[in-house]
């Protein structure tokens, strides 16, 4: 999947939704990946979101699921963004950032973004795109 020549800004309104697992996602989040594989994220403009710009995550619910789904992101790619002034507002318990991954799963990587902040801090040399 490609996610390309986007802008995501202030992505900033309430969560209501009220179905199980769509709940928990933080209000203020740019891209959100959880727990999927093989997803290309380029030459997206993200300025604003109070959480993240851009997220990868394992999928915290994939225990519960009957169909016994590998929880973890693999083979994503986070190329030539510009991702600035996020993170400023997350809710308690979560860190905020540009750029976040969880260091869960294989093969993901950060590459010639336009960003000022990370978890973990020097992302693009932790996880570089070979």
């Amino acid at each position: 999947m490609l996610i390309a020549t986007n802008r995501i800004d202030a992505n900033n309104r309430p969560n209501t939704s009220t179905q199980g697992d769509l709940e928990r996602i933080p209000s203020g989040a740019g891209i959100l990946i959880v727990g999927s594989d093989n997803v290309r994220i380029r030459t997206n403009e993200m300025a604003e979101n109070n959480t993240f710009g851009v997220a990868i995550t394992q999928n915290p619910l994939a225990s519960q699921d009957p169909r016994k789904i590998d929880p973890n992101p693999n083979g994503h790619e986070v190329r030539l963004n510009v991702v600035v002034n996020n993170g400023a507002n997350p809710p308690p318990g979560l860190p905020g950032a540009d750029l976040f991954y969880d260091g869960t799963g294989q093969d993901n990587c950060f590459a010639r973004n336009r960003f000022k902040t990370s978890v973990p801090p020097n992302i693009e040399a932790s996880f570089p795109c070979h």
